[in-house]
């Protein structure tokens, strides 16, 4: 793993954390057709003038390529957005983990490295940690947004290998900006039939949203053809603690005992991962 590519990954659990607490704290006035819909829209918009000058002419090939990836993005981002409205953000994204175990096990046949014994140590810990962390409240949660989470994982999974293949051979300026086209073009049917106008607010925090967006899919593209999938798998759990914060910070959510314990755990498995595999 080169010596940037933690620094953005870092970055990129940032921006996705960032985008969870944007999307909870949105009008819930606001369908979770349109407000996907704008998401990308608005990811696209903010790329377009980039492309024309560092991006060749998209080809057909390349649409073939994004639009599996596309369509599991939009499913993906519906079932988030879901999830994020009914649960505890940092809940959501303690489900989302499960995603971790299927990145390592399915890690040898994406084109990456099978994971070492240290790093199945490591994924397993981390892991048995999300599931003390959440195990309180989840109890108590919804179970259509707990299932739209574990949706969400299992679709997040599978994106992160075509990313991985894409990535390879594509800048990310220009995967970013087909993944968001093509994103807007399955959102728009379902988006046009719930559509209403926007109030000043909330066509910034959609902006917001969409430039968080166009970060988080670029530092993807050029992070992942570049790492190990379960390396990545174990560093992502980073997210949960993240998510933690932002629960705390913004929503005043209670941190159980538990809770915290989970969190450590989930730390000294990133750490073991970073230092011994």
């Amino acid at each position: 793993m080169q010596t940037s590519t933690p620094i953005y990954i870092v970055m990129e659990m940032a921006c996705f954390v960032l985008i969870a607490t944007l999307l909870r704290i949105s009008s819930a006035e606001i369908s979770i057709y349109q407000l996907t819909f704008l998401r990308y829209g608005s990811s696209f918009l903010l790329l377009l003038p980039f492309s024309f000058k560092l991006c060749p002419r998209m080809e057909i090939t390349d649409v073939k390529r994004h639009a599996p990836r596309s369509l599991l993005i939009y499913i993906s981002a519906l079932a988030w957005t879901y999830a994020i409205h009914s649960i505890d953000v940092g809940l959501a994204q303690a489900l989302l983990y499960t995603k971790t175990i299927l990145l390592g096990a399915l890690a040898g046949r994406l084109g990456s490295a099978a994971p070492s014994r240290v790093e199945w140590i490591c994924i397993t810990t981390g892991v048995a940690g999300v599931i003390l962390a959440v195990s309180p409240s989840l109890n108590s949660a919804p179970v259509p947004g707990a299932a739209a989470a574990l949706l969400s994982a299992l679709t997040a999974s599978v994106i992160a290998s075509q990313t991985r293949l894409i990535g390879a051979f594509q800048a990310p300026i220009m995967a970013t900006l087909i993944t968001s086209a093509l994103t807007c073009a399955f959102a728009l049917p379902l988006a046009a039939i719930s559509w209403r106008p926007l109030n000043l607010d909330e066509v910034i925090l959609v902006c917001a949203i969409g430039l968080l967006t166009t970060i988080s899919q670029a530092l993807l593209f050029r992070v992942f053809p570049r790492s190990g999938l379960p390396r990545i798998a174990i560093i992502d759990l980073g997210r949960i603690i993240l998510a933690t914060l932002a629960g705390v910070i913004f929503f005043k959510n209670a941190v159980t005992p538990s809770y915290i314990v989970g969190i450590l755990i989930i730390s000294l498995s990133i750490f073991s991962a970073i230092r011994f595999s």
